[in-house]
């Protein structure tokens, strides 16, 4: 009898193993599957570099590293946030190969936390992830808007931009991401492989003809000019804070991780990507699109009163998604100085239920062994530390309200809202990751 298949995307050949792989690493860690896996390497990595926007947001961000820092320091802080990342990209790699869930940090955190913290730091972690994640959404789609909207300038002399302007198209970018994610959901993966594409051909089609026609410095003036336009006491913390500009680029790389659910062979397939409610017809959240919209349109109203206001919000998804990247990093430096974690093959000789709330923690098939891991692992947490605490800071010392820096309120407000909401109501119905298959159920 011929092997039944199912047709995923790419024209890659997806088996019943292949199906009863993915549901057995997911039901070790607790989980059934509900979401449809159709993302396969070339697609989830097409969405994760589309998160990223690095060189489409570095059009508009690399001012903030020229104001602060001058082009010695945007080169160098671009090196010192590209190793910065890969060290954290590589903790996040770790740890979705343990737990490979769409929940992400609220789950690795309620995992590796002591017990007597795992509830309180996973709820918080939670909401760290989805505000950080909201104004990334609110963010990508104000940048996308003035790229439009800069483009318009170029070409069209009688032009005049306004705040308003940025807003409608806006709603224009949210509108058409609603509309591929619930009406055509069907062809998310090979539209995300086509927008890996257009990442990687719009990026030479901007660097090339900046190379072959663009003015040139030479190399001492690139190299050693350093800017400090804010009227810092010194270039070093001018530098510190102009690297933030660089940092933003770089966010979203968890992006992956939350798609997990929706990835064939997640625990290997989504750490390769990141290093290179439920409808029942449709597995699409359809309720959670729907509030994520709303919450966005909302935010965009902000940007028409005052666009300094509004990057105050988005300046939230550093703050948000690093704190929550922190909180989680540490945790694992904790567990592996420790030695709680054992190895994939040792777990073997344990039962199947692991790396969730209260269970044994084991490595997934993809981590950096020893001391390695370990200093990688340090560096990670300090380098979100420095991320951290620069991430609030204003472009200039002269603060008035016209340059605040409103994300140190903003994310204030989301940390203090949380924990006190745990204490008066959710304490008594959250209890951390829902497990919602025992040992006995678990696939072999």
């Amino acid at each position: 009898m011929a092997e039944k298949h199912e047709i995923a995307e790419l024209g890659e050949v997806r088996s019943d193993g292949a199906d009863h792989r993915d549901e057995a690493a997911l039901a070790r860690v607790g989980k059934k599957t509900v979401l449809k896996r159709k993302f396969g390497f070339l697609a989830i990595l097409g969405f994760s570099c589309t998160v990223l926007v690095t060189w489409e947001g570095f059009l508009v961000l690399f001012l903030v590293g020229l104001q602060n820092g001058g082009p010695a320091g945007v080169f160098y802080g671009y090196l010192i946030t590209w190793l910065g990342t890969t060290s954290v990209f590589a903790v996040l790699s770790e740890l979705v190969s343990m737990a490979p869930t769409s929940g992400g940090q609220y789950h690795w955190v309620a995992m590796l936390a002591p017990p007597r913290y795992q509830k309180v730091l996973s709820y918080i972690a939670g909401w760290l992830t989805v505000a950080g994640w909201q104004a990334t959404i609110a963010s990508c789609s104000y940048l996308t808007a003035s790229l439009v909207q800069g483009i318009l300038v170029l070409t069209q002399p009688n032009y005049t931009p306004h705040n308003w302007h940025a807003t409608i198209l806006f709603w224009a970018i949210i509108a058409f991401a609603v509309v591929i994610t619930t009406g055509a959901n069907w062809l998310l993966p090979m539209f995300e492989a086509i927008i890996l594409f257009i990442h990687i051909a719009g990026f030479l089609g901007i660097i090339v003809p900046l190379l072959a026609m663009g003015p040139h410095e030479n190399a001492h003036d690139v190299f050693t000019t350093f800017i400090n336009r804010g009227g810092w006491d010194t270039q070093g913390l001018s530098f510190c804070i102009g690297m933030m500009g660089t940092v933003y680029a770089f966010v979203g790389g968890d992006g992956a991780i939350h798609m997990a659910e929706e990835i064939q062979n997640a625990p290997v397939t989504v750490p390769r990507a990141i290093m290179t409610g439920v409808s029942s017809h449709t597995s699409i959240p359809v309720n959670a699109v729907a509030a994520t919209t709303v919450i966005a349109i909302i935010l965009s109203f902000v940007n028409i009163g005052s666009a300094t206001a509004f990057n105050g919000v988005i300046s939230v998804a550093i703050a948000g998604i690093f704190s929550s990247y922190l909180l989680v990093s540490s945790l694992l430096l904790y567990r592996r100085v420790t030695g709680g974690i054992i190895s994939l093959q040792d777990l073997e000789d344990h039962p199947n239920l692991t790396n969730t709330t209260g269970k044994l923690l084991s490595w997934g098939p993809w981590c950096i062994p020893g001391a390695l891991g370990i200093a990688n692992n340090a560096f990670a947490c300090a380098y979100l530390s420095f991320v951290f605490f620069f991430t609030f800071w204003p472009s200039v010392k002269d603060v008035q309200p016209a340059n605040m820096n409103w994300s140190i309120l903003v994310t204030g407000v989301i940390t203090i809202f949380s924990g006190l909401y745990y204490v008066i109501s959710a304490r008594k119905t959250y209890t951390g990751p829902i497990i919602e298959i025992g040992t006995e159920e678990t696939p072999n």
